[in-house]
Parts: structure tokens; sequence; C-alpha cells
């Protein structure tokens, strides 16, 4: 890591993106507290992150880790997703509740799900049911590494859907790691470009995004599909007057106005 210096503030959900290798997980595992910062400090809510309040901040901090399906480790979904509260510390009746409230909170109702064995569960419910292992902790902070990594399209929209909605109804700040930009676009109210150890670029995403010419080593590879149509567009000058909206619906009604002008003529 080289010279990094940022604020994630509550309530964001901010993505983490980069190509591999760039320091995207090593970041993120300083936040609480997995690796210690060579030189500089991490701070959780006013306070610097250190082996006295470790297990404190990670109780704040949960962190979920790519492939988190291959650490599930108990024999029933109930038994993988109580082990935190129970080494919390609740009683018998308040883990109840947080497991019941946490597989609730990913889309795995209760009755359904709670006494299958997790190997039995198809990839995306593996995947939701590790994150529900750490909802029941009740973080302050949810801290992704790739989740949607290795599931198909329909898997990588539900889960970041159930995250997202974690970040609107409950509060959750969430920082994800992602490889594909379309979901910081879509999903993330921050972005944040890494390179090198170093972060190139922060903030809309959309702001970002229209970067592009100034970072077309680093960003180049990882533009979505719709994005770099844009730019084509942009360069063949058939871009309407008025500004655009970058998001599907924006470009949906940029190429819409493009083909009936095309019609007219």
């Amino acid at each position: 890591m080289k010279g990094i210096d940022m604020e994630i503030k509550e309530g964001d959900f901010m993505c983490i993106v980069g190509k591999t290798g760039c320091g995207k997980t090593t970041l993120i595992e300083h936040f609480n507290g997995i690796l210690k910062p060579v030189k500089g400090e991490i701070m959780v809510d006013g306070e610097y992150v250190n082996s006295k309040n470790v297990w404190k901040i990670r109780r704040k901090v949960g962190l979920v880790f790519q492939y988190p399906e291959h650490q599930l480790f108990e024999e029933t979904v109930y038994k993988e997703v109580e082990f935190g509260p129970k080494q919390m510390g609740f009683d018998e009746s308040q883990r109840a509740y947080l497991v019941k409230e946490a597989l609730q909170s990913v889309g795995l109702p209760f009755q359904r799900y709670a006494f299958r064995h997790p190997f039995s569960l198809s990839d995306g419910e593996k995947r939701r049911v590790a994150i529900a292992d750490v909802l029941a902790m009740h973080p302050k902070y949810l801290i992704l590494d790739e989740p949607t990594v290795g599931l198909d399209c329909g898997g990588r929209k539900m889960i970041l859907d159930k995250i997202k909605r974690l970040n609107k109804e409950k509060g959750i700040t969430v920082v994800m790691i992602t490889h594909r930009m379309e979901e910081a676009l879509l999903y993330a109210n921050v972005m944040c470009l890494m390179d090198d150890g170093k972060i190139l670029l922060k903030g809309n995403p959309e702001e970002c995004f229209q970067e592009h010419f100034g970072l077309e080593k680093a960003i180049k590879d990882f533009l979505p599909d719709m994005i770099k149509l844009v730019y084509l567009l942009k360069e063949r000058r058939c871009l309407p007057k008025k500004s655009v909206r970058w998001d599907y619906e924006g470009i949906k009604e940029v190429i819409m106005e493009i083909l009936k002008r095309d019609e007219s003529r």
C-alpha cells in the first residue's frame, strides 16, 4: 500500500475496483485489524484500531472473505449462523432470534433453511449463509471481498439486491470489492479505483467513469460494455447535446433517441 488516505462515511455503499493484485484485499484486511499498517493508523468511529481493542472493532466491522462458503463447517445452517453470536456470549434465546433475523435478511426463510446441511445448498445460497454468519453479529460495517465471484447473472443480482437492501433499510455501511464496474455503477454511491497499491480515483461512480480518458491504462479493461458504448458514441459525435445519465435507463434513452433520429432521416 502506498499513501492510502481515505474516509468511509456511515451509510455509504462503496465499491473498490481495480485489476488483480492492485491491493484491494490487502486494503480491506486493515479495516478490522487482520493486517496492521506499517505506517499510519486505521480509525473506526473515532477509535484507533490496535491490539487492545481489535475484538471490539471486529464486532463492528464484519468481513466476508472471497468464496466464504469454503469456510462453512457446521452440520446445519442454524449452527453455522449461530456460531458467531455464541462466541460473543449471547444466550440461547438471543441466538435463536439473531439466527432467524440474519437468515431473513439474506432471503433464506428460517423454516426452510435453518436445519439443512450447508453443503446441500446451491452456491448462491451458501454465499448468503456466509453473509448471514457475519450479519448475526450485528456489524455496523459490512466488508465484502468479491461477493458475486463465481455466481451466474441471476445469483449475482440476488446477492447484490440483498446487500443493497441491508444498506438502505438497515443503515449498514457497505464496502465491497468487485472486478465488475457495472456493479459499482448500479449499486454504489462511492467508487474507489485502485492501481499498484494506490487510490487513483474516489468519488461518485458516474463522475469516476467520466474520468476514463485520463485513466486509460488503469480503467480501460474494466469498463462495462454500456460505458464503452457511450465513449464510442462520444468519439463519433453521436451523443445528444443534453447530459447523459450513466445508468442503464439513461443510456437506453440515449440509444433510443439516436435510433429514432436515424429512422427520421
